[in-house]
C-alpha cells in the first residue's frame, strides 16, 4: 500500500472529503458540478444539472466514508426516491476500495432502475498522484506520520555487505513467496495474534486508525486498514476481544496470560543483559559503572542482538548457537558494542558477548532462541523493511516488453483495463525496471488510429442505445470504446468523435504523431527498437509459428469484426514479439524442462496465444508475464514507508512478538526447516534459488485463465439484440459478422422448433396409455439428445 492510499484510506473529515471528492469529479470530467450547502440529508451531496434544447440532464453525487458500498448506494437510492428527486444519473465517491463495480450497476440498473457509477479508491489515487499539489493540499501533514522512519542511523557498512545479503537471500527463500495456503493462513494468523497482543499491551485499547498508526510507528510497515478490520473481525468472533466505545479491547483472560508471558520473556532478557554488565563489572573493579554508563550498555548490547538477528537469524531459527563467535564479533557488530564506551569497558563488552554467543549457558540460550524466533516471525509477516527493499532491489533491471492492446488500453481513460495498465507502468517504472515498446507495436497502435473513424461511424447510430458490458465485449476499436465511454459519463461534453481522435491520429505523420502522444501519456517508459529481425528459428518454422497464432487469433470473439488480412497482420506481431523476447533471454540457462532459470526480458500482455502456438514447435519459454502477476508480486513483497536502506528492526521494542511468535512455534516449525536446510549455502547458490523464485512468480502464466476463449452464449445472445438494433436503424453488419449472427439465429430457431415438439410429446404423456407412454418417453429422450448436440455445435 503506497501513502496516497493509507492517506484516503484513513479520511475522517467528511466536510474535507467533499471538497476533495467535488475537486476530483471536476478532473472526471464533470465540469459544472456544485455542492449542495446546508444540513439536509435527501441522498445528494452535489449535482450537475445540463439543459439541452428537449432534455435535461441531472447527475447527483452521493460522497461517502463508509465501509459497505453497496449498503451505502441502496440508503442513497431510497432516500433520492423517498424525497422525489429525479436525476439521470447517480454517482458514488468512496474512498473504499470497492471490485464488484460491474455487479453494483447491473443491481442499480436492475432493481431499482437506476443509471449508477462508481469512483474508488484506485480512481481517487490515480488523480492525487498525478496532481501532487492536490494531494499536498488536503493532506499537508502527512509526512509527519513518517517521520519516525527517518530518525535511525545506517548500522551495517559495506564491510558486512556479503554477510547482509547472505542474510537477505536465505530470509526471502524461507520466509517470503509462501506457496502453500497453509503457509499463508499460518501468516495471517501470526499477524492477527500479533494484534490481539499489541491490544493486551494497552489497557485503553485500540481502534483502527490507531492500530495502522502503530504498525507504522513501530515497524514501518503500512499495514492494510482491511487487514487490520479482518483480524478484528476473526477475534472478536472467538471472543478474545471486544469493543468499548469505538475501541477494541482484549479480554481479561487473553490480558493476563499474555501480559504474564511478556512481563516473562521482558525479565529473561534484562537478567541476561545484567548479568554481561555484572561480568563486566567484576572485570573492571577499579573503574564504576555508573547508571548512565550501564543505560548506554544495555543499549548497545540491544543493538547488538539486534544486528547479530539481521545478520545470522536465518541461520539459527529454532537452533541458536550455530554461528562461531569469531564470525559473529566482526568489525560493524563491534562498533554498535562499543558505541559511548571507554577503551577498557569496549574491550570487556566484546569479550563477554563474544562468550556468550559462542558457550551461552542453557538459560541464556533459551533466551537468545527466543529472540531468534521473534526474528522469524517478524520476516514471516512481512514487518522487516530491509528485506522488502532488498527483493525489491532484485525487480529493478529487468526489462518488460508491451504488447499492442497493453499499450492501447494504457494511453486511453475510460475503458475498464485503461486505468489498472497505467498503475502496472507506474509500478514497473518506480520499481527501477525497463519498460518498452518497440517500434512496430507504436506503428500498430498508429494503424487502430486510422481505422477509429470508419469504426466510429458504423456504430455511430447505435451509442444511445448500447449497454457499457456489450461495448467492452463487442466494440472492437479501443479508441471508439473510450470515446463512448466518456460521453457516456459525461466526461466530455460536445467534443466530436473527429476532434476526439485528432488527439490520437495525425493523417499526414501517422507514427511520429503517436509516438509524441505515448511519449506524453506514458513517462518513464522507453520507445524504439527494432524487433522483426531475429536469428533464433528458421523462416520457414517462423511462418508456420505465425500461422499457428493466426488460427488460434481467428477463435476469438474480436477476430469476427477484423479483415483477414488485419487478422494476419496482428498474428505476425505477436509472433516477432514473443521472438524478440526469447531472443534477448537467449543467454539465460533452463532446466531440465527447458524453462528459463531466471529471466532478463519479460514480454507483457494479457494474451498466452502465442505461448501455447510456441510450445508446438518446441520453442516455449516461460517469457510471457501478466499484469495480475505483477500485482501479486508486489503485494507478496510488501510497501513500507520512507525506510533507510541499512534499517534494523528494533525486536526489544516489540516483546509481544516473541511471546505470538513463540506460542505459534509448532504452526512455524516447517520455515525453521527450511532454514537448517540452507544451512552452508552460500551467496551464489542462494543468489540463483532467490532469482529463480522471482522469475517463477512472474511466469506462472497457465494458472491464469485463458482470456481469449470463444464468447460464451449469454454474450452472443446480448450481441444479437446488440446487432437487431444496428439493423432496425437501417445499417449493416459486416459480412463476416452477419454470418456468425445469421447461425446463431437459424440454431436459436430450431431449438425453439424442437422444445416446442418436446413440450407436445410430454404433454401427450398424460393422456396415453402406458404402452404408448414408453413410446413416448423414448421419443421424448431422443429429442433432448438432438437438442443438446445442437447446442454444443
Amino acid at each position: 500500500m503506497d501513502i496516497i492510499e493509507l492517506a484516503l484510506l484513513r479520511f475522517t473529515d467528511f466536510a474535507k472529503f467533499e471538497d476533495l471528492a467535488t475537486e476530483l469529479m471536476v478532473k472526471e470530467g464533470f465540469t459544472s458540478i456544485h455542492k449542495i450547502g446546508g444540513i439536509g440529508d435527501d441522498g445528494i451531496d452535489a449535482e450537475q444539472v445540463q439543459h439541452y434544447q428537449d432534455d435535461v440532464n441531472n447527475v447527483v453525487f452521493q460522497f461517502s466514508l463508509q465501509d459497505n458500498v453497496s449498503s451505502k448506494i441502496t440508503a442513497t437510492i431510497k432516500k433520492l426516491k423517498d424525497n422525489h428527486v429525479e436525476f439521470s444519473e447517480l454517482i458514488i465517491v468512496t474512498n473504499q476500495q470497492v471490485n464488484n463495480k460491474q455487479d453494483l450497476r447491473k443491481k442499480a440498473r436492475t432493481n431499482h432502475q437506476v443509471t449508477l457509477l462508481v469512483f474508488d479508491l484506485s480512481d481517487l489515487k490515480i488523480h492525487l498522484g498525478a496532481n501532487e499539489s492536490i494531494f499536498n493540499r488536503y493532506f499537508p501533514n502527512i509526512d509527519t506520520q513518517l517521520a519516525s522512519l527517518k530518525k535511525n542511523a545506517d548500522i551495517f557498512t559495506e564491510e558486512s555487505a556479503n554477510i547482509l545479503e547472505k542474510s537477505m537471500l536465505k530470509c526471502s527463500l524461507i520466509f517470503s513467496f509462501s506457496e502453500s495456503g497453509r503457509e499463508k493462513n499460518v501468516q495471517k494468523h501470526l499477524l492477527y495474534k500479533t494484534i490481539l497482543a499489541i491490544l493486551a499491551s494497552y489497557d485503553e485499547g485500540k481502534n483502527e486508525t490507531e492500530l495502522v498508526d502503530f504498525f507504522l510507528e513501530k515497524f514501518s510497515k503500512v499495514v492494510s486498514p482491511k487487514d487490520i478490520k479482518d483480524a478484528l473481525v476473526y477475534l472478536e468472533n472467538e471472543r478474545w476481544l471486544h469493543r468499548d466505545g469505538g475501541k477494541y479491547k482484549a479480554t481479561n483472560k487473553v490480558i493476563r496470560r499474555m501480559s504474564e508471558s511478556i512481563a516473562d520473556i521482558e525479565l529473561r532478557t534484562d537478567s541476561l543483559i545484567k548479568g554481561i554488565i555484572s561480568s563486566i563489572e567484576k572485570q573492571c573493579a577499579p573503574e564504576k559503572i555508573t547508571r548512565e554508563k550501564e543505560i548506554i550498555i544495555s543499549n548497545n548490547i540491544k543493538q547488538v542482538f539486534n544486528s547479530y538477528f539481521r545478520l545470522y537469524g536465518a541461520d539459527c531459527c529454532g537452533n541458536f548457537g550455530a554461528v562461531e563467535a569469531e564470525e559473529v564479533m566482526q568489525a560493524d557488530i563491534i562498533k554498535i558494542a562499543t558505541k559511548g564506551l571507554n577503551e577498557n569497558l569496549s574491550e570487556w563488552i566484546v569479550y563477554f558477548l563474544g562468550q556468550l554467543f559462542s558457550r551461552p549457558n542453557e538459560e541464556q540460550c533459551e533466551t537468545l532462541s527466543l529472540w531468534a524466533k521473534c526474528y522469524m516471525g517478524a520476516q514471516l509477516m512481512r514487518l522487516d523493511p530491509v528485506l522488502s527493499e532488498f527483493q525489491m532491489d532484485n525487480l529493478k533491471g529487468k526489462t518488460f516488453v508491451l504488447d499492442t492492446d497493453f499499450v492501447l488500453y494504457s494511453i486511453t481513460d475510460a475503458c475498464k483495463q485503461s486505468r489498472a495498465y497505467k498503475q502496472i507502468i507506474n509500478v514497473l517504472v518506480r520499481s527501477g525496471c525497463n519498460v518498452i515498446i518497440p517500434d512496430e507495436i507504436v506503428r500498430e497502435v498508429a494503424i487502430h488510429a486510422a481505422s477509429a473513424e470508419g469504426n466510429y461511424k458504423y456504430f455511430k447510430s447505435a451509442f444511445s442505445t448500447i449497454d457499457e458490458e456489450i461495448v467492452e465485449e463487442e466494440m472492437n476499436n479501443i479508441f471508439v470504446k473510450d470515446y463512448y465511454l466518456k460521453v457516456m459519463r459525461k466526461m466530455i461534453n460536445g467534443l466530436s468523435f473527429s476532434s476526439y481522435i485528432d488527439n490520437y491520429y495525425d493523417e499526414n505523420d501517422k507514427e511520429r504523431f503517436m509516438l509524441e502522444v505515448i511519449n506524453n501519456r506514458l513517462k518513464g517508459v522507453k520507445i524504439g527498437g527494432d524487433f522483426s529481425t531475429h536469428n533464433i528459428i528458421s523462416e520457414s518454422m517462423k511462418y508456420d509459428f505465425i500461422e499457428s497464432i493466426n488460427e488460434e487469433l481467428k477463435k476469438t470473439p474480436k477476430a469476427k469484426h477484423r479483415t483477414d488480412e488485419d487478422n494476419y497482420e496482428l498474428s505476425r506481431v505477436d509472433a516477432d514479439l514473443y521472438l524478440y523476447v526469447l531472443e534477448q533471454n537467449n543467454d539465460v540457462p533452463s532446466d531440465k524442462q527447458g524453462n528459463l532459470l531466471w529471466g532478463n526480458y519479460y514480454l507483457l500482455t494479457n494474451s498466452t496465444r502465442s505461448a501455447r502456438c510456441a510450445k508446438k514447435f518446441n520453442i516455449y519459454k516461460n517469457i510471457v508475464t501478466n499484469p495480475t502477476l505483477i500485482y501479486g508480486l508486489i503485494d507478496e513483497i510488501g510497501i513500507f514507508g520512507n525506510s533507510k536502506k541499512n534499517d534494523v528492526l528494533d525486536l526489544f521494542a516489540n516483546p509481544f512478538l516473541a511471546h505470538v511468535v513463540n506460542e505459534n512455534w509448532k504452526d512455524m516449525k516447517a520455515f525453521a526447516d527450511r532454514g537448517v536446510y540452507m544451512k552452508g549455502r552460500e551467496v551464489p547458490r542462494l543468489r540463483r534459488d532467490f532469482k529463480g523464485i522471482l522469475h517463477s512468480r512472474l511466469t506462472e502464466i497457465e494458472k491464469l485463465e485463458d482470456q481469449n476463449a470463444e464468447m460464451p452464449e449469454k454474450s452472443m445472445v446480448s450481441y444479437v439484440a446488440f446487432a437487431k438494433e444496428i439493423e432496425n436503424r437501417g445499417y449493416k453488419l459486416v459480412p463476416s459478422v452477419q454470418k456468425q449472427v445469421d447461425a446463431f439465429r437459424e440454431k436459436q430457431d430450431k431449438i425453439e422448433e424442437m422444445e416446442a415438439q418436446l413440450d407436445a410429446i410430454n404433454s401427450a404423456l398424460d393422456t396415453k396409455n402406458k404402452r404408448q407412454k414408453r413410446f413416448f418417453e423414448n421419443a421424448g429422450k431422443r429429442a433432448v439428445s438432438k437438442i443438446r448436440k445442437l447446442r454444443k455445435r
